[in-house]
């Protein structure tokens, strides 16, 4: 499942939501975070904003700057901002400072049609794009609230079709991504939620699954569900009935299965693979 947050769709940070699976119709491998990036650049006087549409810059209480969002900001700065602590910002057009709000009290330019006073976030997203504040994530997340529940176990937001069908895991998003450890909850990128429940960056997961790896990276679940798994078994199954070891190398092991946790005695030994005789998967090693 895809989440994002008001810097994503499935799982993201402020702004997130969340999609079909990846890799399967499982219910337990969703996207759980999409970007809420537009696809055009926002030219804002003398910076350029890529993130969001907005007709102002907010004045951040840090470094007393102006930046058109928390990102150019800390893309730019050695330091983050505390995006609940902004109080003004200065409109595009008449260059007024005032209260954090999403219209100018001078010339009433719409800074922005979403406007969240609670995390102070300001986009006029596109048509494909809605957003909701989660008060219990306490950011503003991409999608339709009606679309989204707020899991208090993994804390965080999860699509609907994951409700009493999902597994949980305790703050699951909030965490580094494993493969480039950015921080999961605050990213912009979208984000997916593996059937044992850890959650890694989809595009991260492509890559990881492009250099021929099927588990998760955390605990060595297999990562496949479905049609896909039972794919993934056959060409197993298919590749030791097609190369058959001679008498010389024939050797039987018992295993443990990662998947099922169950041990196997007696198993085949094949450099492709051993086969778990309780789940037939190959996510094994020998015991």
């Amino acid at each position: 499942m895809n989440v994002n947050s008001d810097d994503s769709d499935y799982y993201t940070d402020s702004d997130h939501s969340i999609h079909n699976s990846f890799y399967s119709d499982s219910s337990e491998s969703d996207f759980f975070i999409e970007s809420d990036h537009t696809d055009t650049e926002i030219s804002n006087n003398n910076h350029t904003c890529t993130h969001y549409n907005v007709l102002c810059k907010f004045i951040s209480p840090c470094c007393n700057k102006y930046y058109s969002c928390r990102h150019c900001h800390n893309d730019n700065e050695n330091h983050e901002i505390d995006r609940y602590s902004i109080k003004n910002v200065i409109c595009n057009v008449c260059s007024i400072i005032q209260p954090i709000s999403n219209k100018c009290i001078n010339c009433n330019t719409t800074f922005g049609t979403y406007f969240c006073s609670k995390c102070n976030f300001i986009d006029t997203p596109n048509e494909s794009k809605n957003y909701y504040h989660c008060d219990h994530c306490n950011i503003c997340r991409v999608g339709n609230s009606t679309q989204f529940f707020h899991c208090t176990e993994c804390n965080c937001c999860l699509h609907i079709k994951l409700k009493d069908n999902h597994i949980c895991k305790k703050n699951a998003l909030h965490d580094d991504c494993c493969i480039c450890l950015e921080n999961l909850f605050f990213s912009t990128k979208m984000s997916i939620k593996l059937v044992c429940g850890h959650f890694i960056h989809s595009n991260c997961l492509q890559t990881y699954i492009s250099n021929n790896k099927s588990t998760c990276p955390l605990c060595r679940k297999t990562i496949f569900t479905d049609e896909v798994l039972h794919n993934y078994i056959t060409h197993i199954d298919n590749l030791i009935k097609n190369n058959p070891l001679t008498d010389d190398y024939i050797t039987y092991k018992n295993i443990k299965c990662n998947d099922c946790e169950k041990i196997s005695e007696n198993i085949l030994f094949h450099p492709y693979g051993m086969k778990c005789s309780h789940c037939g998967g190959y996510n094994t090693s020998s015991s």
